[in-house]
């Protein structure tokens, strides 16, 4: 039985997110989910992989539905690809919280597995990670990295690298440093090579970094560090005239 709602009582677990799934589009322009990430100055493409249901019923466990809101709906899987759960995010239609009592976001989760994720792209050889869409999103859009988010710093510990991964790109900030040098330490006991990437701005997000991009201190910061590494580069081998 999922966690939060009762919705689809008759279904067994897998069943009910393939369903709800099935009811969903890919954002377009114009819509909430676009909506909402313009509010908050995203503009970059969004991938088919988030999901909006337009007309989601909202309800408090088994209550009565206490209305009908658009929603953005992602899957969680683990790492054998197998789905867990649903993440739904219920949102207005001009992209703002929908009107509703706590919580706007809930979970359905058939099983409760520290490190499920949602595959913004398929697992590959090289992926990366991230807490938060918004901050995977950002990560993909500055390094081209194929991407997966998860839901809190204790999921990136104990993420569920998929098999076929064999490097794998953290992208961390302030937050969540501790979290992945742990998860570090655990891919190297499978024999996976992994580091922390972290954004080029002290103390930011990747999402910030995003947002802010072009701004003064963040390029001369990030322009810095690439002129650092190339003059380690060549103090270390590279051209000496």
């Amino acid at each position: 039985v999922f966690s939060h709602t009762n919705a689809h009582d008759g279904l067994n677990d897998d069943s009910a997110i393939r369903l709800v799934l099935s009811q969903t589009v890919p954002p377009t322009k114009g819509d909430p989910i676009h909506r909402m990430f313009d509010r908050i100055g995203f503009d970059a493409e969004l991938p088919t992989t988030l999901r909006l249901h337009p007309h989601f019923t909202y309800r408090l466990g088994s209550e009565e539905p206490l209305g009908v809101f658009p929603a953005i709906v992602l899957p969680l899987q683990d790492g054998s690809g197998k789905y867990v759960g649903l993440e739904l995010c219920f949102l207005s239609e001009d992209g703002t919280v929908a009107p509703v009592v706590e919580p706007r976001q809930q979970f359905w989760l058939n099983e409760v597995i520290p490190g499920a994720f949602q595959a913004i792209d398929p697992p590959q050889g090289e992926y990366g990670v991230a807490v938060g869409v918004a901050n995977a999103l950002a990560a993909h859009f500055f390094t081209g990295v194929p991407v997966c988010a998860v839901m809190s710093a204790r999921d990136l510990e104990k993420f569920d690298v998929p098999a076929a991964i064999h490097t794998l790109k953290i992208f961390s900030d302030d937050t969540n440093s501790a979290e992945a040098r742990k998860l570090i330490a655990a891919c190297e006991v499978r024999g996976i090579r992994a580091m922390a990437v972290e954004p080029p701005t002290p103390h930011s997000t990747w999402v910030n970094e995003f947002i802010f991009r072009g701004a003064v201190p963040a390029d001369d910061i990030a322009a810095d560090r690439l002129a650092q590494q190339s003059t380690t580069h060549n103090a270390n081998g590279g051209n000496h005239g």
